[in-house]
């Protein structure tokens, strides 16, 4: 077959080519993300809430909070990583990531349903995790007040984080959904102009993002040490955000190749390109962390590096060790050869690796503020990822079986799935 080619189902002529740029490209429709699999899915979510909610029998109520707040926040981050990826590509009027683009946009519907959880954590789990005087807090000496407690402690209440929230929320679910509609319309209509609104709602998105995110960050993650500063925290965890957002869309990409027209539109050379962004973003990754470790060491001010002391000795050190091995030296060193980025079982291996590496990482933020000593995961860690997973998994499954997965109306995808970017 030749470059290009893309035989649409029951086709017996393969597209014709103009001037070595694409005539004709097949739509595949509505695509399945689990197939057969929604039982099993069904089955994971579930069985990952049984866990879960067992962990209340089995275990203190502050390890099942703190499980489902790490899961929280990697699916959340996944979510609206995708609407980060697509709000990037459109306002660099990015043509290589057009074929790939729908698949990112699709994981912005995860939004909505990630509120629910943030409402649950904050409405019922508050108390255990934030309360700056529950018995956890005060066994560890980490109760009391605060030099700016007043207004500090106003602005991470719980109804102060709950209003932030929604707010928070309903910015990033309307212009998600204004991105997803709009591409979803060209489809139709077929009109370019439908590809410049996107953009300016892609800057619009990205400009609000930056502190919204940062914000929440601090909200659900930081609070837990209400007496650290770090100004490098909310671009830390975007880092995290985009490096395992990339890898997510390279699984899901990798799914739904199994696809005949979706795998021959999206090509091996777009597992490549999407290979070196994971190469490079892992280094920033790694270099935003080291960024802040340095500071914070080099400056050595009690208000900062309490937070690094605690999670560098008493056994946290081996996790901490972990995560630029995961998160930086696998995906680089492995991707480094250009033979491999467009290898599927590479790209398997790598972002498996970053995710874990990921999650570790939320986990290694969340724990030992409790914990002097490493709290080796268990049944409401595996409950809590499992019925997320399962959750995430039918969010996308929904929607790419709602309509294309490719953006058939968009006036550039030829030049992205022929190559021909300019």
């Amino acid at each position: 077959m030749k470059r290009g080619s893309l035989p649409g189902p029951g086709a017996t002529n393969h597209p014709t080519m103009a001037h070595g740029h694409l005539t004709t490209v097949h739509d595949p429709g509505p695509v399945s993300l689990l197939a057969g699999l929604k039982p099993v899915a069904l089955a994971m979510a579930g069985g990952g809430l049984l866990l879960w909610l067992a962990g209340f029998a089995v275990n203190d109520a502050l390890r099942v909070w703190q499980s489902l707040l790490v899961a929280y926040a990697f699916f959340l981050m996944l979510g609206l990583g995708g609407v980060v990826f697509t709000a990037i590509q459109y306002c660099a009027s990015a043509r290589w990531s057009i074929a790939v683009r729908r698949i990112a946009e699709g994981m912005g519907a995860y939004i909505p349903v990630s509120f629910v959880f943030f409402v649950i954590i904050v409405l019922f789990g508050w108390g255990t995790l934030y309360d700056l005087e529950s018995p956890w807090r005060a066994a560890n000496g980490k109760g009391g007040v605060h030099i700016y407690d007043g207004l500090k402690a106003a602005y991470l209440s719980r109804w102060g984080v709950l209003i932030k929230g929604v707010v928070f929320y309903a910015i990033w679910h309307v212009l998600s959904q204004k991105l997803r509609q709009t591409s979803i319309a060209q489809d139709r209509t077929k009109e370019a102009a439908g590809h410049k609104r996107n953009v300016k709602t892609s800057i619009i998105f990205l400009l609000l993002f930056g502190y919204t995110f940062s914000l929440h960050c601090v909200d659900m993650l930081k609070a837990l040490e209400p007496k650290w500063f770090s100004t490098m925290f909310g671009v830390y965890c975007f880092s995290g955000l985009f490096l395992s957002t990339l890898c997510t869309l390279s699984l899901l990409t990798i799914a739904l190749r199994r696809n005949r027209v979706v795998a021959e539109a999206i090509q091996p050379r777009h597992m490549y390109d999407l290979g070196t962004w994971i190469m490079a973003f892992s280094c920033f990754m790694c270099y935003i962390g080291f960024s802040q470790y340095m500071l914070i060491w080099y400056a050595n001010l009690p208000e900062e590096a309490f937070y690094m002391i605690e999670r560098t000795e008493g056994g946290w050190e081996y996790v901490f060790a972990l995560l630029p091995l995961l998160k930086w030296v696998i995906p680089f060193a492995v991707l480094m050869p250009q033979g491999f980025r467009a290898n599927v079982r590479v790209h398997v291996f790598v972002c498996v690796a970053v995710l874990l590496g990921q999650w570790l990482d939320l986990y290694w933020m969340v724990y030992p503020v409790f914990s002097p000593a490493p709290v080796l995961p268990g049944l409401p860690e595996l409950g809590a990822f499992l019925a997320l997973l399962g959750v995430f998994g039918f969010v996308l499954d929904r929607v790419y079986s709602s309509h294309s997965v490719l953006p058939v109306g968009d006036p550039y995808l030829k030049m992205s799935v022929s190559g021909s970017y300019l």
